[in-house]
């Protein structure tokens, strides 16, 4: 197997957001909040969009030969402007295809990400992973994240 990391095309969305519901039904497995809405199939499609198009966004793709097997997105944000750094990087989702998973790719990815924020003068990357999710969890703290802030979830009845 040799996998090929390179940027997201608009020829690649179909691809990148079949990944996309296939980690959105196992999400939706481990927690029914991660369950998509019904416009999810036409609105995560042109999110897509705009990060292959965005100026301070991307998506990388890993490629199993003409097969898609990973894919992670990835843009610059400002920070508030209390803080003692101007822009930080916000990694907004992250996939391997089930089958691939634990070989290797997401690392890949997220060294390819890692490499492009640095390349626009990023050194602070943020992102949100599920603390349901033990895979995820390993996954980020192996490639070195750690706590930061934990976003909490309160149903008004």
């Amino acid at each position: 197997m040799a996998i090929g990391i390179r940027p997201a095309t608009t020829k690649d969305i179909r691809q990148i957001t079949r990944l996309w519901t296939e980690l959105m039904e196992f999400h939706a497995e481990i927690d029914p909040r991660f369950a998509v809405g019904r416009r999810a199939a036409q609105t995560f499609p042109e999110f897509a969009l705009r990060l292959i198009e965005g100026n301070d966004t991307t998506i990388l793709t890993a490629w199993d030969g003409e097969e898609m097997v990973g894919f992670i997105s990835v843009g610059i944000q400002i920070a508030p402007p209390v803080l003692c750094y101007d822009r930080f990087g916000m990694i907004h989702d992250a996939a391997v295809t089930t089958r691939l998973r634990r070989a290797g790719i997401g690392e890949m990815l997220f060294e390819a990400a890692r490499d492009w924020l640095k390349e626009r003068d990023i050194s602070i990357v943020q992102l949100s992973a599920a603390p349901c999710n033990p895979i995820a969890m390993g996954f980020w703290r192996k490639m070195g994240f750690h706590p930061y802030l934990e976003r909490l979830w309160y149903d008004i009845e």
